[in-house]
């Protein structure tokens, strides 16, 4: 089986699962995203382990501590969305236990782990929690819509700009971060989450009907930066990929990427015009 047959089989399993547990309830997406949360967080810590030196049973810790600290943010989130316990003020302190933990674990390399540990706070906790909002958008009625658009809207980007790179991309986007992406390929990309958009406004309905359009072109401004950033994460560590999970694409973070680096900007999009509502 060819590479490319391989990452689009991937690609069709990994949809169908998102999609149809969105779809099935509330509980089908918390499962999912709290599952996604613990394995990101662990992928990343595996990765992250040389860049400090840490010997097995410190890498075995920070990448339990990591995961915890995803799941717990991301469950703290849910319970604030769906129910309004108010859990808000405790997310907080998870800065204050990353540099906590250190102490356990003291030497010189402390400084530099406790970076990589708020990194992944940025980069994976706060994205995945924020997504709670985009399926409880104006309180505490599930509603994955929103979501469910977002997704498929990075979905396109990436699926056109992979082939429109792959046969008709020339001129390199970042030639010094990677060796893959091209002009040709995130233009593709764009256009088709652009044309998508409109069709998303007859089936989604959003407020005004530019709003999809504008939040296709944001996400296809960030799904690239997304795209680079891991790039140049990976060489910097000087590995190809972030694993080996997923068939044809690599680790979980090679395919999530681009949904990683999305979120954040589209939630605040939305909380600007009063799409989705904190409670």
């Amino acid at each position: 089986m060819s590479e490319l047959l391989k990452r689009v089989i991937a690609a069709v399993i990994l949809a169908a699962i998102g999609i149809t547990a969105m779809v099935w309830s509330s509980k089908g997406y918390f499962v999912l995203a709290l599952l996604l949360s613990v394995l990101l967080m662990s992928e990343y810590s595996k990765i992250t382990a040389g860049l400090s030196n840490e010997h097995s049973r410190s890498i075995r810790m920070h990448t339990m501590f990591r995961a915890l600290l995803s799941a717990s943010a991301f469950i703290l989130l849910y319970l604030f969305a769906r129910y309004g316990i108010n859990y808000l003020a405790f997310l907080l302190l998870y800065p204050a236990l990353i540099m906590l933990i250190e102490l356990f674990n003291a030497g010189e390399k402390s400084l530099l782990r406790i970076m990589i540990g708020h990194f992944s706070l940025l980069w994976i906790v706060m994205p995945l929690c924020l997504s709670v909002f985009l399926v409880f958008p104006v309180g505490q009625m599930y509603d994955p819509r929103i979501f469910i658009g977002v997704l498929l809207l990075i979905w396109a980007n990436d699926i056109f700009a992979y082939f429109i790179g792959k046969y008709l991309g020339k001129h390199l986007l970042a030639k010094r971060i990677s060796p893959r992406k091209t002009v040709e390929g995130a233009l593709g990309g764009a256009v088709m989450a652009l044309a998508l958009s409109f069709f998303l406004f007859k089936l989604l309905v959003m407020p005004d009907w530019f709003d999809w359009p504008v939040l296709s072109l944001l996400i296809s401004f960030f799904t690239v930066t997304g795209d680079l950033l891991e790039s140049l994460i990976k060489r910097n560590i000087k590995i190809k990929d972030s694993g080996s999970m997923i068939p044809g694409h690599g680790g979980l973070l090679d395919r999530f990427d681009s949904l990683l680096f999305s979120l954040t900007p589209v939630f605040i999009y939305l909380l600007i015009r009063n799409i989705i509502h904190l409670n």
